[in-house]
Order: structure tokens, then sequence, then C-alpha cells
């Protein structure tokens, strides 16, 4: 792509025609687009910063959704393999067994955590809320609040919730 001939050097063109004049000289965006090449020191290093910020955070963060996502199924198995005579006490035994299989950390979660709701819209449910607290770096640590409900359709005994 060519460009009508720039005054900056008339005399080195006279003897030319306009064609041959505007074929040697390329135009001045393509000029200036050759000199802006590659990123700074300072953009590379905000940017080489903030992706290892993300990647410190979401490995820290991604063990608690994935313990989070075996309570769920864990949860989800124990209301679904009862019956409708299973007391919220059965159920909690159920449920602490599954815990097993699931690779969860017995200090993040107790089946006394696990307590049962009614709801006018809903009707009874199983509700599993915690809370877990992960070390960030220095002295920042980041909270995080799980909860999940599951209908139970069994009977629930006064003494056990």
């Amino acid at each position: 792509r060519h460009c009508l001939p720039s005054h900056r050097d008339p005399d080195s063109l006279n003897g030319l025609s306009a064609r041959a004049r505007n074929a040697r000289r390329p135009c001045a965006a393509s000029l200036s687009s050759s000199r802006q090449q590659g990123v700074s020191l300072s953009g590379f290093l905000l940017s080489t910063v903030a992706v290892v910020f993300s990647v410190v955070v979401v490995a820290k963060l991604l063990p608690a959704y994935l313990e989070y996502y075996g309570l769920a199924k864990a949860l989800q198995g124990a209301a679904a393999s009862g019956d409708e005579n299973d007391s919220l006490a059965a159920v909690r035994a159920r449920f602490s067994r599954r815990l097993d299989s699931q690779y969860v950390d017995s200090q993040t979660v107790q089946s006394q955590d696990l307590s049962l709701r009614t709801d006018a819209g809903q009707g009874r449910q199983l509700v599993l809320a915690y809370d877990k607290q992960i070390h960030m770096f220095y002295n920042i640590d980041a909270l995080l609040h799980f909860k999940k409900n599951v209908p139970f359709r069994g009977t629930a005994d006064s003494e056990a919730q």
C-alpha cells in the first residue's frame, strides 16, 4: 500500500512521474506502526503479577469448592437412599458414612452441621451450612460460606434436630 509522497524531500523525486513517486514511498501509517513493537517492561511485569496472583487465588480456593461438591453429593445420596420412616438421626448417620468416600476433611463439617428446616413453599429441607476459612498469604484469609438444601421426606424426631 502506498500513499502520496510527503513534503519532506521533494527534490529527490523531481524527475519521476507521480505514479513512480507514489510507488517508492510507503504510507506514513505503516511507518509509525513499524516502530511500535512488543510490550513495555512495566506492562509485562504488571500483567505477570496479575496472572500469578490469579493462579494463586484459584489454587488456594479450588480445593474448598471441590470439597463442597463432594459434600453436596454425599448429602443428596444420604437423603435419597432412605425411606419415609427415616429420622434425621438416621440421615445424619448415613451422611457421616458417605463423607468418608468423598475425601472430605473431618474438621470441615460434622454431622451436627446438618439440620432440618420447613419452608412454606418447598416443604421440609435438609440444610447443610458451614463456613471454611482458608489462609491465602501473609495476614490475609478467605472466609467462604457454603449452604446446600435437599428435600427431606422422612420423619424428624425432635431430639435429633
